[in-house]
């Protein structure tokens, strides 16, 4: 292999930038160590969800981000006080009902997660998603209950949902109220067809 002058004089070049770049940042490895941890210390402090910077550079050896995009977890928003006064929109076009804004209220001082959506004003059937086995729901009175010709379906999973089924079941008998259990097997879908079903024979 023949190498003229100019191309060895190139790769010399090269090489002492290399050189210079491996040390420039053997210097601020530490730098940017150190604030990597700042930034996590602060995504856990003050409860984001997301945290991206991208790009950073470096000024004057310190790291300095060029962009960034963040966003917080509005369920800690009941220990956070930190935040000052952010809000979270709701998506375009969506307004709160009265019996939403409520439930928001109170999802916003506790640890639980209470949600409630309103999809039809005039519809007749409520669907209560829940996960984790540790969601309950209680009715006001049994009166009440069988005053409004109450129909309840129940379909659970997750750890002894069967033993959850079945107390399920023992509480519609003792209410006198007609309580039908599913476990994990049964779709959603099945579900509120027979719900359906129920209320059309039922008008």
């Amino acid at each position: 292999m023949i190498m003229t002058i100019s191309e060895d004089v190139e790769r010399k070049a090269l090489q002492a930038k290399l050189d210079k770049m491996a040390k420039d940042l053997e210097e601020v490895r530490d730098k940017i160590g150190d604030f990597i941890k700042g930034v996590f210390s602060v995504f856990q402090d003050l409860d984001f969800s997301f945290l991206e910077m991208n790009p950073f550079t470096l000024v004057d050896g310190e790291p300095c981000p060029l962009d960034m995009r963040g966003e917080l977890d509005d369920t800690a928003a009941f220990k956070n006080n930190k935040w000052g006064s952010v809000e979270f929109p709701l998506p375009f076009g969506r307004v709160l009902s009265p019996t939403e804004t409520f439930i928001h209220s109170l999802d916003e001082k506790t640890s639980a997660s209470l949600k409630f959506t309103v999809l039809n004003p005039k519809g007749r059937i409520w669907t209560m998603v829940a996960g984790g086995g540790a969601s309950v729901i209680y009715a006001d009175t049994e009166s009440k209950l069988k005053a409004a010709r109450m129909h309840i379906f129940v379909r659970k999973g997750g750890p002894n949902y069967q033993t959850g089924l079945a107390k399920m079941s023992a509480l519609g008998e003792e209410l006198g109220v007609p309580l039908e259990v599913y476990g994990p097997e049964a779709t959603m879908t099945e579900i509120c067809k027979q719900a359906i079903e129920c209320i059309v024979d039922e008008a």
